[in-house]
């Protein structure tokens, strides 16, 4: 399988070199984690498997620590989140990502969003999703063309795999791929006000994103 490309997320800094998966006992654990969730564990450590149909792999980077990536069959909107600890100070302000409040007061206290369309992520990073992110451990993580991928620092709780990518699977449900014209082209504004209109009509109710791609 290729290799997590993780160039293009903010990433934290690993404090160890140490492989994840050399450390003592790693391997075995992890090798019983993959048997549980019907994943494969490969030869350098890998995790590689099916999270709710979407495509799921688990790498270490030296640099970046564990990554998580999610592929999708549509395009997702261009979103970068990392916590606010963690928030680099040299990013590039001509990327066109632009940072922005979601309106939930604790999450914005924890992590900061950018996005190239912000009226698109807000209806992306909604209630359920700022939740979910909220409930699982802190990670950077960012959204481009098919793929959304993760960075943590290193984990000696194969669990935290879970609860990472649990989170990451609660916020492309919120992404709304049911009202795309196609797998590459973005709703259109009036399309994202009625999404929002269902979804205060329906508040702390959890409805996936039905997207007629999968």
């Amino acid at each position: 399988m290729a290799a997590v490309d993780s160039s293009y997320i903010p990433l934290p800094r690993a404090e160890s070199e140490v492989g994840w998966w050399a450390m003592r006992g790693r391997h075995g654990r992890m090798r019983r984690y993959a048997a549980a969730m019907g994943w494969e564990l490969g030869p350098e450590g890998e995790l590689h498997g099916t999270l709710d149909g979407f495509p799921v792999q688990v790498t270490h980077d030296r640099a970046a620590g564990l990554l998580v990536a999610l592929t999708t069959p549509w395009r997702l909107p261009r979103i970068e989140v990392e916590p606010r600890v963690r928030a680099a100070a040299d990013e590039d302000p001509e990327d066109g990502l632009t940072e922005l409040r979601t309106g939930g007061a604790s999450f914005d206290a924890v992590y900061r969003v950018r996005a190239e369309d912000e009226w698109l992520a807000r209806v992306v990073i909604d209630v359920e999703a700022r939740r979910a992110l909220l409930a699982a451990p802190e990670q950077s993580w960012a959204m481009r063309d098919r793929r959304m991928v993760a960075a943590a620092p290193e984990t000696d709780e194969p669990l935290d795999l879970l609860a990472r990518a649990v989170a990451l699977r609660a916020v492309l449900s919120c992404v709304p791929s049911e009202v795309y014209p196609d797998a590459e082209t973005f709703p259109s504004p009036s399309a994202l006000v009625e999404v929002v209109r269902r979804r205060r009509e329906n508040a702390g109710v959890w409805r996936p994103s039905m997207s007629r791609f999968t």
